[in-house]
């Protein structure tokens, strides 16, 4: 039975190596969503899910190779409700049809193999035990909240600021890290912006001094405040920078993700 498993097993990983090189850019997307396009991870991640794929086929050291794939499966879903936390629209190329968001069928198909590696490398029963304590940290980490959490700070001009809590129509909270590329992006793109009725406030974290330089080229109306511990990055589950909120008069989070897809949620009116 175990044997059967493994090759089964097996064939998915090899499967998804080849959906990623047969459809690239969407793979490409889905890497850009996460913040690590680059070559190495284009190439290296498909190519990894090969050569566990041959692991398990070969029946090499079993139980080590099953466990593996466990692990695996289990990173591969966090990655999955982070996007579709995060509000990614694209397609995540992990497998030939795989051709919308990412969806609840997605990551229940990816528990499913994650208890048969168990089952593959443990057995049924220490499989269950198992599995009865890493699903439900899986299902409560990608629940997503609706209401804002409410943080009273200061912005770096000495001025109080409640996030979660609109001025106007909408508030826009966007969290970057220092001079990322990605939040030198978001920066100038807000900068941009004129909207009346959007209050627009970008959350700095980590050093103090990296927080007021990025604000030093910060215009108006747009604030700053500085998140040294990450207290309201934790509070707002936000795992990546930059990264984006959109918070309605009532407090009601109505969209999250890149600032651009953020951005189109708004109405007309409002900007």
């Amino acid at each position: 039975m175990n044997t059967w498993l493994r090759a089964l097993l097996g064939f998915v990983f090899l499967l998804a190596a080849v959906s990623k090189l047969r459809d690239a850019r969407a793979f490409s997307a889905a890497l850009r969503a996460l913040g690590i396009e680059r070559p190495a991870f284009r190439i290296g991640v498909p190519l990894a899910e090969a050569v566990l794929g041959l692991w398990l086929w070969t029946g090499w050291a079993p139980r080590v190779s099953a466990v593996t794939a466990s692990a695996v499966l289990v990173f591969l879903t966090l990655v999955l409700i982070h996007l579709r936390r995060t509000g990614y629209t694209g397609t995540c190329g992990c497998f030939i049809g795989d051709d919308g968001p990412v969806s609840t069928l997605q990551i229940v198909r990816n528990a499913i193999l994650f208890v048969l590696s168990l089952c593959a490398g443990l057995g049924a029963v220490p499989a269950l035990f198992a599995a009865g304590a890493v699903l439900p940290a899986l299902v409560l980490w990608g629940r997503r909240f609706k209401v804002a959490p409410r943080i009273e700070l200061t912005d770096l001009a000495g001025e109080p600021v409640v996030l979660g809590q609109p001025k106007g129509d909408a508030q826009l909270v966007v969290f970057a890290m220092g001079r990322c590329p990605g939040c030198l992006r978001d920066r100038d793109l807000l900068n941009r912006l004129r909207p009346p009725a959007l209050e627009a406030v970008i959350v700095c974290g980590g050093d103090l001094e990296a927080a007021k330089e990025f604000a030093s080229e910060v215009r108006p109306p747009v604030r700053v405040v500085a998140d040294p511990r990450w207290r309201a990055a934790v509070a707002w589950q936000v795992t990546t920078t930059p990264f984006s909120a959109l918070v309605d008069r009532n407090g009601h989070v109505r969209a999250r993700g890149n600032l651009t897809s953020t951005l189109s949620r708004v109405e007309h009116e409002v900007l």
